[in-house]
């Protein structure tokens, strides 16, 4: 909000209806990214996994697991348990 707060002032001195300001107000209402904001969730002893945008793992550090809140993406996955039995084959 810090980033915002200069543009903020200069909308509150602009004269309503202006071209000015309907640029400035277009600028206000776009959305931005955060940057340097991220999650923090408990690895639940590898319960949890996190992967990139591109599907890369990204370890946990320290039992947990730190997401980044920006526009890149990231996607949180259960551990799968495997099967207790393997396939059947298939027998002729």
């Amino acid at each position: 909000m810090a980033a915002k707060q200069g543009l903020f002032d200069q909308l509150a001195k602009m004269p309503l209806g202006s071209a000015e300001r309907v640029k400035a107000e277009g600028e206000w209402r776009k959305r931005t990214p955060f940057s340097g904001v991220s999650l923090n969730l408990s690895e639940e002893g590898g319960k949890l996994r996190l992967f990139d945008y591109n599907g890369n793992r990204i370890p946990a550090v320290g039992g947990t697991l730190i997401v980044p809140v920006d526009d890149r993406g990231a996607s949180i996955w259960p551990r799968m348990a495997r099967r207790a039995r393997s396939r059947p084959s298939a027998r002729r």
